[in-house]
């Protein structure tokens, strides 16, 4: 019996081998610690739809806008109002605001506040044709403006009779 195995062996040698070598490799791929094959290990697209368990994902599991929106719910009731917060400082009062208007000129206008006041704003007209500038006088963010001035042209881009505006407060 001993010499049927021995001659048995010497045949297959090569055929018993290789059933060695795969068997034992399924037994070391059992003995993998817990959580050690991870993204690095998996191949592209090796994860497939059956192969997830379903309801297993969560949503940040997913790119934004992969899953779609569920229907809007309604709207909730109005909580309560908060407290009132505190009464601010008092502002410092306004001065009296006038409008100055100057008859113009053909192609450009300014229109200027009398000494101690400070334009707050200002705009212009053109007849016909169309305002290219409207700002305020000097044109300096250091500097109170003391005026406003507009420029305008017609579609061709001759000048045109221009009236500018401004509003002054003391």
């Amino acid at each position: 019996m001993l010499t049927r195995l021995a001659s048995y062996v010497r045949r297959h040698h090569v055929g018993l081998l290789a059933l060695f070598v795969a068997l034992s490799g399924t037994a070391y791929a059992a003995t993998l610690p817990r959580n050690s094959v991870g993204t690095a290990q998996l191949k592209t697209d090796a994860v497939t739809t059956k192969k997830v368990k379903d309801r297993s994902l969560l949503a940040n599991d997913f790119k934004r806008g992969q899953l779609p929106a569920g229907p809007r719910g309604a709207q909730g009731l109005a909580g309560p109002t908060g407290p009132a917060g505190p009464v601010g400082p008092t502002g410092p009062s306004g001065g009296v605001e006038k409008f100055v208007i100057r008859g113009g000129g053909p192609g450009s206008d300014q229109a200027f506040c009398q000494g101690g006041e400070v334009a707050v704003g200002g705009g212009g007209n053109a007849n016909p044709g169309f305002l290219y500038q409207s700002q305020p006088l000097p044109f300096a963010v250091d500097v109170a403006p003391v005026g406003w001035q507009v420029g305008a042209e017609d579609v061709d881009g001759s000048p045109v009779f221009t009236s500018a505006w401004v509003v002054c407060a003391s």
